[in-house]
């Protein structure tokens, strides 16, 4: 592997190894690149190749290849007068050159030419001049638009460099395949062997377990004869397998569930204070994103897995790269080469829950800061506040086109008039393009152009902070709910005289019916609070004004009192808006407010000191701090 250079060793190198130096850490065999256009709003005279692909590997284009300075994934071009634009979403295939050291420097590695970018319309022409299927060429071939007049020079090269690639691969595919084979014929006289073993194993057992059962039935008939002489003796039980944990009545009151949940995370080793479960619970029952923020050890991607455990639900931990710049990363990508849905673990998730309806799931985004929250997630947000909206994952046109792809197949090649799920389902596959045709239609049938979030699944984000977090933007802060997590104490540790179990909870239970208007009480607090902050410049939208309600009527269904909720929305929706400097007679009112509705032992209450004692070391007021 190559070791990454920082930009001034770089620049120190000379140009052949500079060239060099890049081939080998994008994983390049020649200066050709993929990309998609896309032109500035106003018409100037040039275009942007972006989302750049590897045409050797099929994969986005690694363009991390110093330590300390991020490239652009793209490729600025102009466009000569006269020259036809390209529509904006074009897939192009580009002759790229290293751009000079200054351009290089601000991010921009490669630079091209018009005459240099080719459409990608059909690989067909490419295919047949190297004997090759769609199926066995791992790189995209291109060819020229017909508009694109001039010599035959770089399409004859395109041509060379498929060819050879091609070539490679078919000897190495030889070489692998023959290695495996060997590799699948010694593992399948292993698993032969073993199988003899553990089948003679089983009949031993299952023939000492029936002894067994016989011994213990001839045990027992003399327990019996005995017990009728006047002993009293019970008879042998015998069990032969381990129980699952037991799964309890749900309790009566949902204000109850708290307890219990905290009873059995206890039991488990776990502790976590009521009023932590008590806004997380809550939290879930709005069906709004989560965001668990506090020093790292402080339990919060241990409570995900472990409250799922609890209430029998379902979770998967995605871990968020510092590398994520768009949706893809998140929900995978359709890939034009292979004609395929590259999906994630993100993406299967939101595919079982919309499968299993009456199961509840959790998505944990781990340490999701560590990349710009809007950058990947802001398609997910925006949708769940429409009803009924979809996330796109590629467009409907692709859908249809494989589908027309797939049925001439099927009529042309395969010579039959049946339905492609009849055809699919034959299971009489021949060759390799009718095993390509299948997978294909299997995996437009899982990953539809469009997709319904499903209404059982609950995104959960997790954020260490320490004294250089940032803080979360606006935009996310208002589409979320975020929980303080500090080091959770021992001392409601609950002496139960229960086991371990499970309390099996349906996705109704967290999504609450009650449509109550906000009590006077807790809407004279929340506006009083509200002023305080609106004097600081710092104002909410009618979007905040949603959560509080679905929080209240949550919290009403939990039997939870007005001052818990005033202070559990101060900190988890209120607060997280401040991030500015101040001085102290700025923020005496507010101080002074939040004692006064609140007092000096409320989490909010005790939130703003440390703000404040941070902001005496930063002169920065934040909620982040």
């Amino acid at each position: 592997m190559q070791e990454k250079l920082t930009m001034q060793q770089f620049m120190d190198l000379t140009l052949d190894r500079k060239q060099q130096y890049v081939l080998k850490t994008m994983n390049l065999e020649s200066f050709w690149v993929m990309g998609y256009i896309r032109n500035p709003v106003d018409e100037k005279p040039f275009y942007f190749i972006e989302k750049l692909i590897n045409p050797y590997t099929t994969m986005s284009l690694d363009v991390h290849i110093f330590i300390d300075i991020s490239l652009n994934n793209g490729v600025y071009c102009s466009l000569p007068s006269g020259a036809k634009r390209l529509e904006d979403g074009t897939l192009v295939i580009a002759k790229v050159k290293l751009s000079n050291e200054s351009k290089i420097k601000e991010g921009k590695i490669f630079s091209t030419t018009h005459i240099d970018v080719l459409v990608s319309e059909n690989s067909d022409e490419i295919l047949s001049l190297i004997e090759k299927t769609g199926m066995d060429l791992p790189i995209v071939a291109l060819t020229r638009p017909a508009y694109y007049d001039r010599s035959n020079r770089e399409f004859d090269e395109l041509t060379n460099i498929v060819r050879n690639v091609a070539v490679q691969e078919r000897e190495s595919i030889k070489k692998l395949t023959e290695q495996e084979n060997k590799k699948l014929e010694i593992q399948f006289k292993k698993l032969e062997a073993e199988e003899d073993n553990l089948n003679k194993k089983q009949e031993e057992h299952l023939q000492k377990e029936e002894e067994v059962l016989q011994e213990s039935k001839k045990v027992n008939k003399k327990i019996a004869k005995l017990n009728e002489l006047g002993f009293s003796i019970e008879s042998i039980k015998i069990e032969d397998r381990k129980s699952e944990l037991p799964k309890f009545d749900l309790p009566n009151k949902q204000s109850e569930l708290i307890k219990l949940v905290q009873e059995q995370l206890a039991l488990r080793g776990y502790y976590y204070e009521s009023r932590f479960l008590r806004q997380l619970l809550l939290s879930l029952t709005t069906g709004q994103m989560i965001v668990l923020m506090g020093p790292s050890g402080t339990g919060k991607t241990t409570i995900i897995k472990q409250l799922a455990d609890v209430i029998d639900a379902n979770y998967e931990i995605i871990p968020v790269q510092p590398s994520w710049t768009d949706k893809q990363d998140l929900l995978g990508f359709y890939n034009p080469i292979r004609k395929l849905f590259v999906s994630t673990p993100f993406l299967d998730c939101l595919i079982k829950a919309k499968n299993n309806p009456d199961k509840l799931y959790f998505i944990c985004l781990d340490e999701m800061n560590l990349a710009q929250i809007e950058y990947y997630l802001a398609d997910i947000l925006s949708i769940r506040e429409v009803p009924d909206e979809r996330l796109r994952l590629y467009s409907d046109f692709e859908y249809e086109q494989n589908l027309s792809e797939i049925r001439w197949f099927i009529q042309k090649v395969l010579k039959s008039n049946k339905s492609i799920e009849e055809a699919i389902a034959d299971g009489d596959i021949d060759s390799m393009m009718h095993f390509e045709m299948a997978s294909r239609y299997t995996n437009m049938q899982r990953y539809l152009p469009q997709l319904e979030i499903p209404s059982n699944i609950r995104i959960i984000g997790t954020m260490n902070v320490d004294g250089a977090v940032q803080a979360i933007s606006p935009k996310i802060v208002d589409r979320s709910l975020i929980i303080p997590v500090m080091k959770q104490s021992k001392k409601e540790i609950i002496d139960s005289q229960k086991t371990i179990g499970r309390y099996p909870l349906q996705p109704a239970a967290f999504s609450s019916e009650s449509t109550k208007n906000i009590s006077s009480a807790l809407r004279s607090g929340l506006n009083k609070i509200q002023q305080e902050l609106t004097n600081l410049n710092i104002t909410y939208n009618d979007r905040v004004e949603k959560h509080v309600h679905q929080y209240y009527n949550a919290a009403h269904d939990f039997e939870i009192k007005t001052k818990q909720q005033l202070d559990d929305l101060v900190v988890m929706k209120f607060f997280p808006r401040i991030h500015n400097t101040f001085e102290d007679a700025q923020i005496r009112g507010l101080i002074e407010q939040i004692k006064s509705e609140l007092g000096e032992d409320s989490q909010a209450f005790k939130k703003l000191e440390h703000m404040q004692s941070r902001m005496k070391e930063t002169s920065l007021l934040s909620y982040w701090s």
